[in-house]
């Protein structure tokens, strides 16, 4: 089963770093699975697949937002079709842990973060109540939901002219206590 794992670790990590036209040091994935009543009864397909990578910059040490950076090297089809195939797998991953979990679902993660190094070593956390968590702080956008765990993860703030950087700060000072 862990060999099953890493390939598909891998392979999230593989289509996401073809994404990334430049020499990096880090790479910050972040998989969700929206968990629905039908999903759970194996009786649909999650209703929401999403992929969210950022990546350190190895010649400016600037960390950058995937998804903003993919749009000037590719063509939006085409960009689309290769976020596509990594939401595929990541559903394929979330399937074997259903079959896992024979039925418990509260082994079976809604998120995880997938951070790695380019000579292929990488961490992967598995979040359990990733939607739940991230709903009781916003009832919002999934982007907003984004720029909130990758601040919390490795610290990334949009700029203070995104439309998401006022909701950011005001989550730090309102839920964390933080003036920026």
């Amino acid at each position: 089963m862990d060999e099953k794992f890493s390939k598909i670790h891998n392979d999230i990590l593989q289509q996401v770093a073809n994404l990334v036209f430049m020499s990096w040091e880090r790479i910050y994935i972040l998989g969700e699975v929206e968990k629905t009543p039908e999903y759970q009864m194996c009786q649909a397909p999650p209703p929401m697949l999403r992929t969210s990578f950022y990546y350190t910059d190895s010649a400016t040490n600037e960390t950058c937002r995937g998804m903003s950076e993919i749009d000037k090297y590719m063509s939006f089809g085409k960009s689309k079709d290769c976020i596509r195939g990594i939401n595929n797998t990541i559903y394929e991953l979330n399937k074997i842990f259903r079959t896992e979990a024979d039925g418990d679902w509260s082994k079976i993660w809604d998120a995880f973060t997938l951070i790695a190094s380019p000579n292929g070593q990488f961490s992967i956390d598995y979040h359990y109540e990733f939607a739940a968590n991230y709903q009781i702080i916003t009832n919002k956008y999934n982007l907003e939901k984004e720029f909130i765990w990758a601040y919390e993860t490795f610290g990334y703030k949009p700029k203070e002219s995104h439309p998401f950087r006022r909701d950011l700060d005001n989550y730090l000072l309102n839920e964390l206590g933080k003036n920026v």
